[in-house]
């Protein structure tokens, strides 16, 4: 690489720094060796210097100095002797060399060594609005935004069903009364409203005000289960006071149930 010697003007200085080198040399050398090399006064390497090359009245080189490579360079004093020797490098020694430049390319990489890489490049976004950026494995695309899937969630006044698109699971629920019997025990049949597939997997009850004031219901059951309905049972009384008159259901009271299970999407 073609690099100047320091300072264009440079002002080279005795041994004993108080004065410059005037009338003094400096001589250039292959790095190490006594071989004179060539120094040149233009950057295109066309015009020798004198080597050495002869310092002016204030200590300066006559001419310009353009380099190349590694150098040993000697400084005289005028009268030849011997003032200092120094290598000088070129600045470009150990350095990482770069490619030949390479259109459409940029530099890069590997940790080891440059390289010239692709420029990848989006696709101009004009008019493209609500799409998103794919790609095909090998080029960027604008494709549109997927539509949302409709959610297999259906909720009524009475339940909500959770589907696949063949079958849903039915969550239903409701109200209805347990009349008095006049005995420890009534009865209530229960109208789901659907028909499930199969008879529900879980069915609940909830007394929502006990049949008399002080009685406590003790008991329910569900029985007669099928796709279309149940029977919820009450017992206000347990073995120990089975026909106590006291525990009687002697008023209707309100109940709410409600059922799980698979139905028809």
């Amino acid at each position: 690489m073609t690099f100047q010697f320091y300072n264009p003007a440079p002002v080279l200085w005795e041994l004993n720094p108080i004065e410059p080198a005037a009338g003094g040399s400096i001589q250039f050398y292959a790095i190490g060796t006594t071989t004179p090399k060539n120094t040149w006064s233009d950057f295109a390497r066309t015009t020798l210097n004198a080597n050495p090359v002869p310092l002016d009245s204030a200590g300066r080189p006559s001419v310009p100095l353009w380099l190349d490579g590694d150098y040993s360079v000697t400084l005289r004093d005028s009268d030849g002797v011997t003032i200092d020797t120094f290598d000088l490098r070129d600045p470009a020694t150990g350095g990482t060399t770069i490619p030949s430049l390479v259109s459409g390319r940029f530099l890069t990489n590997n940790g080891t060594s440059l390289s010239w890489a692709t420029i990848r490049q989006l696709p101009d976004p004009t008019g493209q609005g609500g799409k998103v950026v794919t790609t095909d494995g090998a080029n960027y695309l604008f494709t549109n935004l997927p539509e949302a899937p409709t959610l297999p969630i259906d909720v009524t006044a009475n339940g909500v069903s959770i589907g696949d698109g063949s079958q849903s699971l039915r969550i239903i629920c409701g109200t209805d009364t347990a009349p008095s019997s006049g005995t420890n025990q009534t009865t209530k049949a229960i109208t789901f409203g659907v028909t499930f597939l199969t008879p529900p997997i879980w069915i609940d009850v909830k007394v929502n005000k006990v049949p008399i004031s002080g009685v406590a219901l003790v008991a329910t059951a569900i029985t007669n289960i099928t796709t279309t309905g149940c029977t919820a049972t009450f017992d206000t009384a347990d073995r120990h006071f089975a026909g106590n008159a006291e525990n009687y259901i002697n008023a209707s009271f309100p109940f709410s149930w409600i059922a799980i299970g698979a139905v028809s999407a």
